[in-house]
């Protein structure tokens, strides 16, 4: 993600961070996630999140026609439903990304309520030990369109 997206954040004091990830998700009011197990990782902690991803337009526009996924975070691909936000490509900027986020950073906003809700149907449907694998066979028929 470029950094100059997260800057209205940092400016307002958040603390970006990719060290124990998990740790830190689990201490966090919210969090802004890139596309991939981070997102599963932030529902498991039960951390409100909106997913990020931005990449070349070439490579966007490919990946468009060949994915069969209605999502791209692997948390909403495992609920089958958009429950945590995303934005991608050209709907990543710094006010779409501040205007997303400020509702989870207040724990009774409804949005924040929601995900976590939300975050909690993600931990049942993945089961105990071996979640990360299921994630991945779930990834994998969504992709060949069993989902």
């Amino acid at each position: 993600v470029d950094p100059g997206l997260l800057q209205p954040l940092v400016d307002a004091g958040a603390t970006p961070t990719s060290d124990e990830l998990f740790t830190e998700l689990r201490q966090a009011s919210a969090a802004i996630v890139c596309s991939g197990t981070a997102t599963v990782e932030a529902a498991l902690a039960g951390t409100p999140h909106a997913i990020v991803y931005k990449t070349g337009s070439i490579t966007y526009a490919i990946a468009r026609r060949v994915a069969t996924v209605e999502h791209i975070g692997m948390a909403n691909i495992v609920l089958g439903r958009r429950a945590f936000p995303e934005l991608l490509q050209g709907d990543l900027d710094p006010v779409r990304l501040a205007a997303t986020v400020a509702p989870l950073l207040e724990a009774e906003s409804e949005d924040s309520r929601s995900q976590i809700r939300a975050s909690e149907e993600v931990r049942g449907a993945l089961g105990g030990p071996g979640c990360f694998g299921r994630v991945a066979d779930m990834a994998i028929d969504s992709l060949r369109g069993r989902r």
